[in-house]
């Protein structure tokens, strides 16, 4: 279940989570791919990144002299690795997961996704709200959208369950057609929200993939971005 969904700022959210962690006292927290800025760190026991901290260390010195951060448990791979995963779950369960600003670098979201729900019972996740990849000149003034290195167009979409509204978290590849589109947030300059949420139980995703891109015309794939990613109000 996706709940507490929130347009930002990411600072204000962070601070929600530390309160969050200070007050429930957990014995295990995990970290994915939070060692570059690893905001949490009085309250996370293990961190999961690509990179050892030692090598972000040497890019950014000021890490050297963070408190309640080179105790932890540092593991070193990819969070689309099952190596990984099996590592983890071979482990005592872990009480909350976070996982801020990474999904969108990594090549199978969805599977990082469903791991996340079977090693903890709820978690924190933020990722770059869809204004953020559609507005051109956001890193370096440079004409594509976002971030260069981001795969995905995140969005949370309504939907009706049983008895209630449900969310799902949407994350679109981005492909590299939408540079020569046109979106409603072109030419605006209003503030850049983040997107971030809680959950609990499992984490409700659908991988936009073939099966919804794969048009005899290359037009028709165009049209269905349109469609998807100019609608939606502050959650994408």
């Amino acid at each position: 279940m996706i709940y507490r969904i929130s347009p930002g700022p990411l600072t204000q959210d962070e601070e929600f989570v530390r309160d969050h962690l200070k007050r429930s006292n957990f014995k295990r927290v995990l970290d994915l791919g939070g060692v570059q800025r690893p905001w949490a760190r009085p309250y996370v026991t293990h961190y999961v990144d690509l990179v050892y901290p030692e090598a972000w260390a040497n890019r950014y010195p000021e890490m050297k002299e963070y408190e309640g951060f080179w105790d932890k448990e540092f593991i070193q791979g990819s969070i689309e690795s099952s190596f990984v995963w099996e590592h983890l779950m071979f482990q005592e369960p872990f009480d909350f997961v976070i996982c801020s600003q990474t999904l969108e670098h990594v090549s199978n979201p969805g599977y990082v996704l469903t791991q996340m729900s079977k090693i903890a019972p709820n978690g924190f996740i933020s990722i770059p709200h869809k204004l953020f990849e559609l507005r051109k000149g956001i890193h370096w003034g440079q004409p594509f959208r976002g971030a260069l290195p981001h795969k995905w167009i995140s969005v949370i979409r309504p939907q009706l369950g049983f008895d209630t509204i449900e969310y799902v978290l949407r994350m679109y590849p981005k492909l590299s057609f939408i540079d020569f589109m046109k979106f409603d947030c072109d030419n605006k300059n209003e503030e850049i929200p983040d997107l971030s949420f809680w959950w609990n139980d499992a984490i409700p995703h659908q991988i936009v993939g073939d099966d919804c891109l794969d048009f005899p015309d290359p037009k028709e794939a165009m049209d269905f971005y349109q469609k998807e990613l100019n609608d939606g109000g502050i959650y994408g």
